[in-house]
């Protein structure tokens, strides 16, 4: 018999451990300098392309088709059409040594691809949707080296695989990001550190971490290893497309330095940032290298602190820099207000772009601590320079990553957790995230009535739930997800448009969920008089989590859609199947097909379906796969 288990939202304690809200919006959470990106408006950033390759405004593929691809004319994508003896590679006119890189691809089923470094080293790019157990060979694999000395059978050697499959279903668009550190030489041209991969992400999953390449890859140009060189990327073995290519390059020699700070530390019992010119009870005063706002004071807690020295600036151009702070404190460059941050930013980073010249600048940071953590930390980001510490070590981790504590769910009954999640940047705190054996899993936000995301693989790492009560206390799935809109189900249609329900949350009646027999949940809602029974189980056959949609009135409802997806991109790949955001599919069934409609909300496309016409109740079903 199902049990009746109500949320009540108080059920959920966690809102108490809300970080603070943000600062100023213009500073908040800026990460990065801009990336610079290769334009795919021609093949002009590239050495002589063979005809295989095109530049195009959209591509398709049928994920259940073998090397499906079809281009349309347009700008922004670099597709790959091999034909006949029409397969060569590409190489870019971009030479590099470190790079950071980002870049999109799109592999058909059955294709294989492949992004060589300096032309050298082998990032592969394969067809693995379902690998389980992914080899060096496998989508985001590192490829061996190659002996052609050696037996039959030990001729390669030193491929590495990732970690997990975090590849998505074929005909999806996919990214990596990869920060790759070049061979360094000395001045005789001897080598004297190899090549690495520091760490490669695929669609936001860490798959590799501190790879040390002794040479080059498999397939790779040459075998003589080089400071700088092209990126080469490969067209001989399948149809492949491309989009988004954005990088950064870094040189060793260039970073800013900080000279002698000088410091004061003042007696201060308030709760925001004082006023400097008003503090006359010296505590301390000298002269430091760092930041360190623990070795200066007397005191543990209560006290004020203010820094100015020297900034020397080597290069002109944009600089990124960012605080993260346990109480407040701003930064000054030259006088002028760099982050202000006055109390309310705890541990959040915030960060600013300015222009600075190259030569002597005057760098002033203050500071102010109440009780507990006493932490300052000061970064930065340049032209060519990688983003790092000033006059700093920056903070350690929260928790420990080296012995996750993970859940995996029963092979006979799925595993379902309360707490918080992460949906983009913000902390979702009424989550429910359901992990089952088929090993496939999501998250469900309980206040919103909706679907934030979804994943397959292993199933969630919970070290931040229970181990040190850190700030964030986040359930972290253990593969790359694919998140939703977060788009409730139920909508009103206004001609082609649909118009969201206002205050959602507070609409909302009857919020509760049921354990179905099969130990799934299945997700009640009510609003505008109307039942909505929402239920999510996976289906190992066709690799897809099932989603069906009942609703139910006291008499039927015109004007009412159902919401099955929602996103900035809505592909039709074929009657059944439309492809949503480029990373992830819906496949309905026939029967619904002729009365789906695409519609427009703002500058999203939704799927939509109209229910509750001519009858009181309604039910919807269809599969998400990626």
């Amino acid at each position: 018999m199902n049990k009746l288990l109500c949320l009540a939202l108080a059920f959920f304690l966690y809102t108490a451990c809300q970080s603070s809200e943000p600062g100023p919006d213009a500073s908040e959470e800026l990460q990065e300098l801009p990336f610079n990106r290769i334009l795919l408006q021609s093949l002009e950033p590239f050495q002589a392309p063979g005809r295989n390759w095109q530049i195009a405004g959209a591509v398709q593929s049928d994920y259940l088709t073998d090397h499906s691809i079809q281009a349309e004319e347009g700008s922004g994508i670099l597709a790959n059409l091999p034909t006949g003896n029409e397969d060569t590679n590409l190489v870019t006119n971009l030479e590099h040594g470190d790079i950071e890189l980002k870049i999109e691809f799109l592999v058909p089923r059955g294709s294989n691809s492949g992004i060589y470094l300096q032309s050298r080293y082998e990032l592969q790019i394969l067809d693995s949707w379902g690998s389980e157990n992914p080899l060096y060979s496998d989508i985001g694999g590192i490829y061996e080296r190659w002996d052609e000395s050696q037996p039959e059978g030990e001729r390669g050697y030193e491929g590495h695989a990732p970690l997990v499959n975090a590849g998505l279903a074929p005909g999806l668009w996919q990214e990596f990001h990869v920060l790759f550190r070049a061979p360094r030489f000395d001045r005789d041209g001897n080598k004297v550190q190899n090549a690495r991969f520091e760490f490669v992400r695929l669609n936001g999953q860490l798959i590799q971490e501190e790879i040390e390449l002794t040479g080059p890859t498999r397939g790779a140009v040459s075998q003589t290893e080089v400071p700088h060189a092209p990126i080469l990327i490969q067209g001989d073995h399948g149809p492949v497309a491309f989009r988004n290519f954005r990088y950064k390059t870094y040189e060793l020699t260039d970073s800013l330095r900080l000279g002698e700070l000088s410091y004061t530390v003042y007696d201060f019992n308030g709760v925001r940032l004082p006023d400097f010119g008003q503090l006359t009870d010296v505590l301390a005063e000298g002269v430091t290298e760092s930041f360190d706002v623990t070795g200066i004071s007397p005191k543990n807690e209560y006290y004020a602190a203010r820094f100015s020295g020297e900034l020397e600036v080597p290069v002109s151009g944009e600089y990124l820099f960012q605080t993260q702070i346990s109480n407040g404190g701003n930064l000054y460059i030259n006088g002028d207000l760099v982050i202000p941050n006055d109390g309310e930013i705890d541990y959040h980073l915030l960060g600013n772009i300015i222009h600075l010249e190259a030569g002597t600048h005057q760098l002033e940071m203050s500071y102010f601590q109440r009780t507990w953590s006493r932490d300052l930390w000061l970064y930065y980001e340049g032209p060519n320079m990688e983003r790092r510490p000033l006059g700093s070590d920056g903070p350690s981790a929260s928790y420990s990553v080296n012995n996750p504590l993970v859940v995996i769910p029963e092979p006979d009954h799925p595993e379902l957790l309360g707490g918080f999640t992460n949906y983009g940047d913000e902390k979702r705190t009424h989550t429910l995230s359901v992990g089952s054996a088929e090993r496939m899993h999501y998250s469900y936000d309980l206040f919103n009535a909706t679907l934030l995301k979804f994943w397959r693989g292993p199933f969630a790492d919970v070290t931040q739930m229970w181990r040190g009560r850190g700030e964030e206390q986040l359930l972290v799935p253990l593969n790359a997800s694919i998140e939703d809109k977060s788009l409730f189900v139920l909508a009103r249609s206004e001609g082609n448009s649909v118009t969201y329900i206002d205050n959602l949350p507070a609409r909302l009646s009857g919020q509760e969920y049921l354990i179905r027999d099969n130990g799934f949940p299945m997700f009640r809602n009510r609003i505008d008089g109307i039942q909505i029974d929402d239920e999510i189980t996976p289906d190992e056959t066709n690799r897809s989590l099932v989603r069906v949609l009942r609703y139910q009135a006291d008499e039927a409802r015109p004007g009412y859609v159902a919401v099955l997806a929602a996103g900035s991109e809505l592909d039709q790949i074929s009657n059944r199947i439309f492809r949503v955001n480029g990373n992830f599919y819906v496949r309905l069934p026939d029967s619904l097909v002729p009365d789906i409609e695409i519609r427009e909300s703002g500058e999203l496309l939704l799927l939509t379906l109209p229910i509750l016409q001519n009858s009181n109740l309604a039910e919807v079903r269809y599969e998400l796969i990626w």
